[in-house]
C-alpha cells in the first residue's frame, strides 16, 4: 500500500476549497494519504519522511515568507523520498523571474521587468524607462515571490515610483504591464496534469478590482480553452527546466495562467501551490489521483 504525504502550511492563510478532494481520492485507490507542515511544531523530523513513498507539494502557502528555509526543507526531504513537483522546478518557480526565462524562450507575455531588493533610484528608473520604451503606460507591481495577489498594485507607470521605492526596499519587485482584457474577460487557468489540460477555469474580478482572486471577490468559472490557449499552454511546458533533469518529464501538475482568447498571454505559471479547481470536477481530481500514483517509484526499486 502506497503512503503519500502532501505538503501543506502550518497555518493556512485562507480557507482551502479543495480541502480534501485529493486525499480522498487517493485513499479510495488505496493509498495511505496524511497532510504534513512543512514547517512548525507539527512538521515530522527530517529522518520520518521516509515513511512516505512520495510527498506531493500542494499548499504550503506561506512559503513566500521565507523561501529560502522552504527550499532548503524540499531538499532535505528530497534526500529522504521522492517529491513532486521536483524541487528544482520548485525552486526556479518560486521567484518571478522565471517570467524572463520563459520570455527568452519566445513565450509571449506582457512586458516584464524585475526590480532587485534594494535597488537604487538609477536602476528604478531604467526599469520603468524600458517599459516606457516599449509602450507601457500602466503596470501591475508585485512581489517577486509571492501568493494570491497579495502585495500587487496597479498603477500608471508614470506614477509608479513612489509605490516602486517602497516595495523594491525589502523585496526583489516584479513590474508586468497591466492587462485591461483581465477586466473584459478575466484571467483563464489551464490545469494542466501530467502535461496535458484536463480543465480550464475563467476567474472574473469583482467589480472594481483587478485581482482575480475569490478573496478579492473573484468568480470562477469552467470554460472550454481555445485552440490559441492550449497551444500557448504547451509552449510554457516545452519552455520549463527538465524535471528531475530529465528532459521532457512534464510536471505532476500545473497551472497556466493566461490573458486574452485568441492572441494570449502568459501571466503566471504555477508549479508550487496552485488552486486547481479540483471542487469543478470529480473526473479531473481522479486524473490527478491516478497521476500520484503512476508517479510511485515501483516496489523494489531503490529511491
Amino acid at each position: 500500500m502506497a503512503t503519500v504525504w502532501l505538503l501543506a502550511a502550518e497555518t493556512m492563510p485562507k480557507p482551502e476549497a479543495d480541502a480534501g478532494l485529493l486525499a480522498a481520492a487517493l485513499a479510495a485507490r488505496g493509498a495511505t494519504v496524511r497532510e504534513v507542515a512543512w514547517t512548525g511544531p507539527a512538521s515530522p523530523p527530517a529522518e520520518d519522511w521516509a515513511v512516505a513513498d512520495l510527498v506531493v507539494v500542494r499548499t504550503p502557502w506561506d512559503y513566500v515568507a521565507a523561501p529560502e528555509r522552504f527550499l532548503a526543507r524540499l531538499g532535505e526531504i528530497a534526500a529522504r523520498t521522492t517529491v513532486l513537483n521536483d524541487p528544482a522546478l520548485v525552486a526556479w518557480n518560486a521567484h518571478k523571474r522565471y517570467l524572463l526565462d520563459l520570455a527568452a524562450a519566445g513565450v509571449a507575455l506582457p512586458a516584464t521587468a524585475v526590480v532587485a531588493r534594494g535597488a537604487g533610484a538609477s536602476e528604478r528608473s531604467a526599469a520603468v524607462a524600458g517599459l516606457a520604451g516599449r509602450g507601457v503606460r500602466e503596470v501591475v507591481v508585485k512581489p517577486a515571490t509571492g501568493v494570491g495577489g497579495h502585495g500587487a498594485l496597479r498603477r500608471r507607470l508614470d506614477d509608479v515610483e513612489p509605490d516602486l521605492a517602497a516595495a523594491s526596499r525589502t523585496q526583489d519587485v516584479l513590474l508586468q504591464e497591466f492587462e485591461p482584457r483581465v477586466l473584459s474577460e478575466g484571467e483563464v487557468s489551464l490545469v494542466l496534469v501530467d502535461g496535458e489540460v484536463a480543465q480550464a477555469v475563467r476567474k472574473s474580478p469583482a467589480a472594481g478590482e483587478f485581482r482575480v482572486h475569490d478573496h478579492f471577490g473573484g468568480r470562477v468559472e469552467l470554460v472550454e480553452p481555445t485552440a490559441a490557449q492550449r497551444l500557448l499552454a504547451t509552449r510554457v511546458l516545452d519552455a520549463l527546466p527538465a524535471a528531475g533533469g530529465v528532459p521532457g518529464t512534464p510536471p505532476l501538475y500545473a497551472r497556466v495562467d493566461l490573458l486574452g482568447a485568441e492572441d494570449p498571454v502568459l501571466v503566471e505559471v504555477e508549479l508550487i501551490e496552485p488552486e486547481l479547481f479540483l471542487r469543478c470536477s470529480e473526473a479531473v481530481t481522479a486524473r490527478l489521483a491516478d497521476a500520484v500514483l503512476a508517479r510511485l517509484v515501483p516496489a523494489g526499486v531503490a529511491r
